[in-house]
C-alpha cells in the first residue's frame, strides 16, 4: 500500500469497512510520515471546528422578485423593434450592392470626370494629352 493520503479524513470519520480499517491501521504501525500528516489532519480538523459559528443575515425575498410582465412584456417588444431595425438595414445595404461588376468605358470615363471636373477648359484632347505625355528623358 502506498501512502494514504485521502484515507487518512475518512479513517478519522469511522467511515472505513472494517478489513480497510485494519489495513490503513497496519499502514500507520509502520509508516512515520502518515502518522504525522494522520495528526496534522486531526489538527486542523479541531481548529475548523473550533471556529465560532457565524450566523447569515436575513436576506429579504421581495427584493429579488421579478420585475412586473408588463415591464418585461416592452423590454421584449423593444428588443424585436431593435432586430427588425436591424434587420431592414442590412436588406437596404445588401439591395444597393450589385454583385455583377459594370463594365465602363475609358471615353465614359473621361466624359463623366471632366464633367465633373474644377478645371475650367479642360478637354477630351487635353486630358489625352497629360495622360500620353511622356516623362522627360524616357524612351517610348
Amino acid at each position: 500500500m502506498s501512502h494514504l493520503g485521502e484515507l487518512l479524513s475518512t479513517y478519522l470519520d469511522g467511515e472505513l469497512s472494517a478489513g480497510e480499517h485494519r489495513r490503513v491501521a497496519s499502514h500507520l504501525a509502520g509508516c512515520e510520515a502518515c502518522r504525522m500528516e494522520l495528526d496534522h489532519v486531526s489538527v486542523g480538523r479541531g481548529l475548523a471546528r473550533s471556529l465560532p459559528t457565524l450566523e447569515l443575515p436575513v436576506i429579504d425575498a421581495a427584493a429579488f422578485t421579478s420585475p412586473p410582465s408588463v415591464v418585461r412584456r416592452r423590454g421584449r417588444s423593444l428588443a424585436l423593434a431593435g432586430a427588425a431595425a436591424v434587420l431592414l438595414a442590412l436588406a437596404g445595404v445588401a439591395a444597393t450592392l450589385d454583385p455583377t461588376p459594370q463594365q465602363i468605358s475609358a471615353p465614359a470615363l473621361v466624359q463623366a470626370h471632366l464633367a465633373r471636373s474644377p478645371v475650367p477648359g479642360l478637354t477630351p484632347g487635353g486630358l489625352a494629352s497629360v495622360t500620353n505625355a511622356s516623362p522627360e528623358g524616357a524612351t517610348p
